[in-house]
């Protein structure tokens, strides 16, 4: 004979669970007979109340369309302030909303003849199907929904819809266009967006832009973010380049400009559209204009697109094809980074200390980066990166390698120098000590400092 658990067999929980099992199952008639009986010998139990809101739930089975939005804010609002912290309070976690879909399922069903009203509406702008079939789950019948709606792809709440319903149907990358567009047009609305869809990638994105941009630090500030995000993903080019593009916003030009460039970038050829782009006096070449500057100094994306366009305090780093290679869209954005960490001059220790040298003073082959951890003290560690064909401070992956590698170890305070110091090759190491570089005659008679011919 099997001993009861006097906890999982008391009175009390058979009881209680004869109320949820058939709660759980939709029957309505075995869920209000065992209730009574629950109720008729534990009329004090803490969870009686949440199961009799739920009980009564499934026996409110009307079909009816709602009059108007009133009557659906009525509807709405019982569902989501009475049936959903009852199911949060006595049923399991997982089984919560799929107990819930068809709750918010009826109530779409009821509201769909009801037509948007928009922000002229008050209280009852936002009482529509759309969102009701979202909350049910049905992806497919929330875009229907939407698609509705006249022009809705210029108003807020059914872009916001809209954009939810094809991320949870398709995923992320399927749904890139629309969370630019919604970026574009209702930034408050897509910074609300992120945190319910829960996506890990979304989120760790949207930390490094707050954490990255330049911006004034307002909400207005997302707008940016898909233009930003060409920066520092451009693979993300061709997704980006399907949304909906909004002429009346800045942001939303500077990011088709910048998808261009991206463009021409891979084919060769983006040097030619910024020269027409920075002889063009529309406002929409703007944002083009501060990405590249003039032909001697390029403002980096990150500023372009922030709205500023600093003096580069590093003014000898080459740019473009001027020295060879190309400077990438992602090596500018790296390399302004570091340019900000030195413009600040001394801000406590560690220090970084970045230094490039090569065969000349035109090209880079080699950068070397030490961190000093306090006054007095080696560089400990260094690390060096070199390039046999391109230029060490415009190559892509060594700018951003450099960057993180100062970011990892904390240094607070950059210090470097603004031009080549002298040959790649250490002495003693790969030519003897007092020996001039064979491989290196340009800095036999130079001052690797100032470049200058020694006499």
């Amino acid at each position: 004979m099997q001993q009861l658990d006097i906890f999982a067999d008391s009175r009390d929980v058979m009881l209680r669970n004869d109320v949820l099992a058939p709660l759980q199952r939709r029957d309505v008639a075995a869920a209000r007979t065992a209730l009574a009986q629950f109720a008729g010998e534990y009329p004090d139990d803490g969870a009686l109340p949440a199961m009799t809101v739920l009980v009564r739930e499934l026996g409110n089975g009307s079909t009816a369309p709602f009059a108007d939005h009133a009557a659906l804010d009525i509807a709405h609002r019982h569902l989501e302030d009475g049936v959903v912290p009852a199911a949060r309070r006595v049923l399991p976690a997982q089984s919560v909303q799929p107990w819930l879909a068809p709750c918010w399922r009826a109530l779409a069903q009821r509201a769909a003849s009801l037509a948007f009203r928009g922000a002229g509406a008050g209280n009852h702008a936002e009482s529509h199907a759309a969102p009701l079939w979202l909350l049910a789950g049905d992806w497919a019948a929330a875009r229907a929904a939407v698609e509705g709606i006249e022009s809705w792809w210029r108003i807020p709440a059914p872009f916001a819809w809209m954009t939810e319903a094809r991320y949870r149907a398709d995923g992320l990358d399927a749904a890139w266009p629309q969370l630019a567009g919604l970026a574009w047009l209702a930034p408050a609305r897509f910074a609300a967006l992120l945190p319910g869809l829960g996506d890990a990638s979304l989120d760790a994105l949207r930390q490094r832009f707050d954490a990255e941009f330049p911006g004034t630090g307002e909400i207005d500030d997302y707008a940016w973010l898909p233009a930003w995000l060409l920066v520092v993903k451009p693979a993300l080019a061709g997704r980006l380049g399907d949304a909906r593009t909004q002429r009346e916003v800045a942001a939303s030009r500077a990011t088709v400009l910048l998808g261009e460039i991206l463009r021409r970038e891979h084919d060769g050829d983006q040097h030619e559209l910024v020269k027409s782009a920075s002889g063009a006096q529309s406002p929409a070449c703007r944002p083009v204009r501060r990405v590249h500057g003039d032909t001697e100094s390029a403002a980096p994306v990150s500023m372009a697109i922030g709205g500023q366009s600093p003096t580069m305090p590093w003014s000898h780093w080459p740019v473009g094809r001027r020295h060879g290679g190309d400077m990438t869209l992602k090596a500018q954005w790296y390399r302004d980074r570091l340019t900000k960490k030195s413009r600040k001059g001394f801000c406590g220790y560690p220090v970084a200390t970045v230094a490039f040298y090569g065969p000349d003073d035109r090209r880079a082959t080699k950068v070397a980066v030490g961190i000093v951890a306090y006054e007095g003290a080696d560089a400990d560690p260094v690390e060096r990166w070199f390039c046999e064909t391109s230029d060490a401070r415009t190559d892509p992956e060594i700018t951003e390698a450099v960057v993180r590698f100062i970011e990892q170890h904390g240094a607070r305070s950059v210090a470097a120098v603004d031009r080549i110091i002298g040959c790649p090759h250490e002495e003693g190491i790969d030519y003897p000590d007092g020996e001039t570089c064979p491989r290196c005659p340009f800095w036999s008679d130079r001052d690797r400092w100032s470049g200058g011919l020694i006499r």
